[in-house]
């Protein structure tokens, strides 16, 4: 199943594993919630068209939950979401920020990591990631066998059907 399309030519399916790199500041974090809401609302933008909307889940692990709430209610409306459709109606858009539970939300390639968010990932077509460094495990940086468990879990994604895209500076 195709998610997204860049002018006419795929670019991202089910089963996808997409890292996207860049330094502090540059608009990693815009990109995927400019993703987001092409996919879940059929918006375009950036030449970004979903065939279809998907179910998406967006996990932050970095912003303030504020920021971005912020962030993406001025996507909404830059891009045209319909207000019917809003980031607070029923929808295919799923936000968890690492700050929104009572606990900071654990690493996400531990196994409590991915309990606590396995309910949203279920549902999820496309499956955000912002940013590697705060939801994994930073050994992963420097220690290849340290990124064993997030490997693991992002490939039992893909055999899942979940396209993924991860954010990583």
């Amino acid at each position: 199943r195709v998610i997204i399309t860049r002018n006419g030519h795929v670019w991202i399916r089910a089963g996808n594993l997409w890292q996207v790199f860049a330094y502090r500041g540059t608009g990693k974090t815009w990109l995927l919630e400019t993703i987001a809401l092409v996919s879940a609302y059929g918006v375009e933008a950036l030449g970004l068209r979903a065939p279809e909307v998907s179910r998406v889940l967006y996990v932050d692990g970095e912003m303030l939950s504020e920021d971005v709430k912020g962030r993406f209610k001025i996507l909404a409306d830059v891009l045209r979401v319909p207000r019917q459709l809003g980031l607070l109606a029923k929808s295919n858009l799923t936000i968890v920020g690492g700050d929104w539970q009572e606990e900071y939300l654990p690493h996400v390639d531990t196994p409590e990591g991915q309990a606590a968010i396995e309910p949203f990932v279920e549902q999820a077509d496309l499956v955000l990631i912002d940013g590697r460094s705060s939801l994994f495990d930073p050994e992963g940086e420097k220690d290849p066998t340290a990124w064993q468990p997030a490997q693991d879990w992002l490939l039992s994604l893909r055999k899942r059907g979940k396209a993924v895209v991860m954010a990583h500076q």
